[in-house]
């Protein structure tokens, strides 16, 4: 089997200086950068970023009129060697900060994004609004989630594929304070209507079950990383599949070695045959990704991902993106001369083995601020879009993101990763 070929792009606009790359073949190039619109003013710019073929998705702390900072997100089109001028979505008649646009994904001509703050019909009960380019993007349609109550935090993690839509609330107390469960929502004609709701099988209070979900056809993978199985907040991963009509429980995930303080789970994804997961504490926060590949109906750990000169504090994993034999993750806590400066990490899929691609590093990037490069990743056919936020304490600096491109089919690099127990 040939080595998967890969594309990267970060995308940025302005003149300051292009992240550092670290390429044994160096096939990385900086093809863009965007920073907020709003200057100092839209802080968190880059806080959660979502990809399509024709758009990019950048989540702000801002609003329409910047009071009160509502949320939104301001969406990007995007051709081979172009980027347009963004328009920004709201929440309708919302001016509290709802942390609108918090977590984001695209499939096809639909974006579906979640306000997990909301609070219209509670404190922090959290909404999510699917919206969809049909030559505008008008007004977005909410989701109605049945049994949700102050505090679930609905819409703290989306995912959609086809026709059905995953929202988490892992604040719910469905099992327990702040147990977490996953709302389940199928398309009929023009709307989505809620045909589940899923909860940990062995679900307690504070796993916040549904923190991070992923969705491929019939299958769909929720984190829960403070369950503590094998210590406090080992975590795990429940997998559920839909059969004869009903969603079900088929397997929980917690590698062999993840003890305490693992927080496996933190992040999911799928992409193919593979299913990867983030686990932020892994070697005293250094973090790590989990490779399991679907065999016989069941997901059997393979593969331990990490970076070749991490550190404890990288938090890899954090951030979570993959598509077509690609992975990217995020390590926003990586430090460089004592300095937080974050990266991300490139692995792809060759001969069956994950290997190790690339390190990339937003460097000073012209600003005071730690650049917590890699606070949100996503990955989509030849571009990865990255995204930091800004130090609430620090001095106030404008949200940047990034895009990068890999260019050139990718010799092998690396030894395979690390076997999985």
């Amino acid at each position: 089997m040939a080595p998967t070929t890969c594309w990267l792009a970060v995308i940025l606009t302005g003149t300051l200086g292009a992240p550092v790359v670290q390429d044994e073949d160096s096939r990385y190039r900086v093809t863009g950068r965007l920073i907020a619109p709003g200057g100092s003013a839209e802080r968190q710019f880059g806080k959660a970023v979502a990809i399509s073929d024709r758009w990019l998705a950048i989540a702000s702390d801002r609003g329409e009129d910047g009071v009160l900072d509502p949320g939104s997100v301001l969406l990007y089109g995007v051709g081979v060697d172009w980027i347009g001028r963004p328009v920004r979505i709201t929440a309708p008649d919302r001016d509290w900060p709802d942390e609108f646009g918090s977590a984001m994904e695209f499939c096809g001509r639909r974006l579906l994004v979640g306000a997990p703050g909301d609070s219209e019909l509670g404190w922090d009960r959290g909404a999510a609004w699917i919206f969809r380019d049909t030559g505008s993007w008008g007004p977005g349609m909410a989701l109605k989630p049945s049994g949700t109550g102050p505090g679930d935090r609905f819409g703290d993690s989306v995912a959609i594929d086809g026709s059905w839509i995953a929202v988490g609330a892992p604040r719910s107390d469905r099992r327990g304070v702040d147990s977490g469960a996953v709302h389940l929502f199928e398309q009929d004609g023009s709307r989505w209507v809620e045909e589940a709701v899923v909860v940990a099988p062995d679900g307690a209070g504070s796993d916040f079950f549904g923190d991070a979900v992923a969705l491929q056809g019939s299958w769909l993978a929720v984190g829960a990383w403070a369950d503590d199985d094998r210590g406090e907040k080992t975590g795990s991963v429940w997998i559920f599949r839909y059969r004869d009509g009903a969603w079900r429980s088929v397997q929980k995930l917690v590698p062999e070695e993840a003890g305490a303080r693992a927080r496996f789970g933190w992040t999911v994804a799928f992409t193919g045959e593979w299913l990867v997961v983030g686990s932020t504490g892994w070697n005293d926060d250094q973090g790590a990704i989990y490779a399991f590949r679907l065999e016989d109906d069941r997901w059997v750990a393979r593969s331990r991902l990490s970076s070749r000169d991490g550190a404890p504090g990288d938090w890899l994993g954090f951030a979570l993106g993959a598509d077509q034999g690609c992975v990217v993750a995020g390590a926003p806590g990586r430090t460089t001369e004592g300095r937080m400066e974050g990266g991300i990490e490139l692995f792809v899929l060759d001969q069956e083995a994950w290997r190790w691609r690339a390190s990339l590093g937003a460097g000073r990037d012209g600003f005071e601020q730690p650049s917590q490069f890699g606070w949100s990743v996503e990955a989509h056919g030849p571009r990865v879009l990255v995204g930091r936020i800004d130090d609430a304490d620090g001095v106030p600096e404008p949200g940047r993101a990034w895009l990068v491109e890999r260019y050139g089919s990718p010799a092998s690099t690396g030894p395979p990763a690390a076997a999985a127990r």
